[in-house]
């Protein structure tokens, strides 16, 4: 018996989710009494249950039972909306004001409506409020907004940088909770709630890697095992520079004592660590830019089965957009290319930096001095390190030889054989092409 109560209980529940317009919607479009009408109609189809409609309807079972306390005291005449007003608003002026306000707005220079308003009333001899000239402008307002001339910020910078790709890299932490379509998955899977991002701003190059906690240790790991990678494909960290914001975890606001996010970059590897200017955000488009991409084309539409898929598809778009991917603002060419243009003996195998987790458990990293002077030999002391030999498989076994985490090698180990041979063989297809 319990059985076939249990069956019963869970037919409905089909239905209940399918909603067609919510109430709230309805209600701003047709109004408050067809809105009302609306749900005591579907309250009479659910028989009365009131759970039910409200789930149809979209809306709070206490708005259900206030709507059917007015259906009860009065049929549907009692639904109107019983809120009393002015038959005018209190800002209500002579027709012939009005149309002498939009003649005026029209017909003179572009403005703000404080501005005009001031004018007008002075050129006229009136004392109308401002809240006037909102009113009465508003129906021709939105055709006369000032258009800003806005900079191309994105194509300043890489004219200021042209010829320098990967040496100028712009570092942002991505939330990755505010996503609906992620974090019913992240919660099942127990995936990763941040994104860490790593962006060249001449070539449009991408790294990223997850966490869990936004701690210091986490930034200061993320960075070692960027500019670690960096280093060893040949490029000359002393000219490189990483761009951050004005984090906690980027600076020291109790003092001028710097963080260990800026140790690792400045004293262990001696690249440069800069901010942006506060409130000045907008010098941080390159990664905001690649991550609303990144939100839009993976994390809004994929789907994962399991944390191993996650990671796989993870380490698939990163070279996607690396080495297959070609960019308008690039004049359609793919980073790589672009990265290639500069560093001859780059290889496609310098992005398969696949993505690792960090839980925020990590110890900091120890603070190596980078010896000063010198000069750097690009191309003859790192390049056995660092460049794919005749073999083609030296930083495959290498990374295999090493102790790493379980998730980095669900990250890379799993995921890099099925993909390197097919990005390789495309991203060298497109390099002849574009050649």
């Amino acid at each position: 018996m319990s059985a076939k109560i249990n069956k019963t209980c869970r037919q409905p529940q089909k239905e209940v989710n399918i909603v067609i317009i919510s109430y709230y919607d309805y209600l701003k479009e047709a109004g408050v009494y067809q809105a009302r009408s609306r749900l005591i109609n579907c309250l009479k189809q659910n028989q009365g249950n009131v759970t039910k409609t409200a789930v149809q309807m979209d809306t709070t079972r206490a708005t259900v039972k206030k709507v059917r306390g007015l259906y009860r005291q009065g049929g549907f005449s009692s639904l109107k909306d019983g809120r009393q007003g002015p038959d005018t608003p209190y800002n209500k002026i002579d027709p012939a004001w009005e149309k002498k306000i939009l003649s005026s707005y029209q017909q003179g220079p572009i403005k703000t409506v404080t501005a005009f308003a001031k004018r007008f009333n002075h050129a006229h001899g009136t004392t109308f409020s401002k809240n006037v000239f909102y009113r009465v402008t508003k129906p021709v307002r939105s055709m006369r907004k000032p258009q800003r001339k806005k900079k191309n910020t994105q194509a300043v910078l890489r004219g200021k940088y042209q010829g320098e790709a990967l040496l100028h890299w712009q570092f942002d932490p991505k939330y990755l909770t505010d996503i609906p379509w992620y974090v019913k998955q992240m919660k099942q899977y127990r995936l990763p709630k941040y994104q860490l991002g790593f962006r060249d701003v001449v070539s449009g190059s991408t790294f990223f890697c997850y966490a869990n906690s936004l701690a210091k240790s986490v930034m200061a790991n993320a960075v070692k095992r960027f500019l670690a990678h960096l280093k060893a494909y040949g490029i000359p960290l002393r000219q490189v520079d990483i761009q951050t914001d004005n984090d906690a975890a980027m600076i020291n606001s109790q003092g001028e004592r710097r963080t260990v996010f800026t140790k690792i970059i400045e004293d262990s590897y001696g690249a440069t660590h800069s901010h942006i200017p506060p409130g000045a955000c907008w010098l941080q488009g390159y990664i905001e830019s690649f991550n609303n991409t990144c939100e839009q084309m993976f994390y809004r539409i994929e789907e994962y089965q399991n944390k191993q898929e996650f990671f796989e598809k993870a380490l698939t778009w990163q070279l996607t957009y690396n080495l297959i991917r070609q960019s308008p603002a690039l004049k359609d060419n793919t980073p790589y290319q672009i990265a290639k243009q500069r560093w001859q003996q780059l290889t496609p195998d310098f992005y398969l930096l696949g993505p690792i987790v960090y839980d925020g458990s990590e110890p900091i990293p120890k603070i190596n001095q980078e010896k000063k002077g010198g000069y750097h030999l690009l191309g003859k002391t790192n390049q056995r390190k660092s460049m794919v030999g005749s073999r083609g498989v030296e930083p495959l076994t290498s990374f295999l030889s090493e102790k790493r985490s379980t998730d980095e090698l669900t990250a890379q180990a799993v995921c890099i054989l099925p993909v390197m041979l097919y990005s390789v063989q495309i991203a060298e297809v497109g390099n002849q092409k574009y050649s």
